[in-house]
């Protein structure tokens, strides 16, 4: 409240609150700019989204769909820490909690990153980190090790690719 205040009235009219909050939501925009490669962007070489779909009902598909990509990031830890609360009583997180809590990271901005409104291209900077944290586990033999060192790799190489076209 305090950040909003020179927003607010007596200090402001009622109406300046918009200005901060269109900056924070650019729905005027359109729902993606043709250089971030999330699901906007790459689905809409077969479906005209802003052809076919209008501005608002984008804003409401790109909200469902980010609220459909995040739910399980929100439920999983829920449902290890009830597991594990009825197993034992200890004060000390486990590694299996540890371990939900980084893919529920991974999950939930890799979601904001594909299907949010006006992704900006250091958003896949974010599920970066949790990925390079399940990493440091896994066995460097693993599947899941090899993809992991890939989607880093190309997720720093495209971020940086974007800001040498940029400059």
């Amino acid at each position: 409240m305090l950040l909003f205040l020179p927003f607010l009235p007596p200090l402001a009219p009622l109406s300046a609150i918009m200005d901060p909050i269109t900056r924070i939501f650019p729905f005027n925009r359109g729902v993606f700019e043709d250089k971030v490669a999330n699901f906007w962007c790459a689905s809409n070489v077969a479906v005209k989204w802003k052809l076919w779909v209008s501005q608002s009902a984008l804003v409401r598909l790109s909200t469902l769909l980010t609220f459909v990509g995040f739910l399980a990031a929100a439920i999983a830890p829920i449902r290890a820490w009830l597991r594990l609360r009825n197993q034992k009583q200890s004060t000390e997180v486990p590694p299996v909690m540890q371990t939900v809590l980084l893919l529920a990271l991974l999950n939930s901005s890799m979601s904001f990153f594909l299907f949010s409104f006006q992704v900006h291209e250091k958003t896949i900077l974010l599920p970066l980190l949790p990925l390079t944290l399940l990493l440091s586990t896994a066995p460097h033999d693993s599947s899941t090790f090899k993809l992991g060192v890939l989607a880093n790799n190309v997720g720093v190489f495209r971020y940086v690719s974007v800001l040498d076209a940029t400059q």
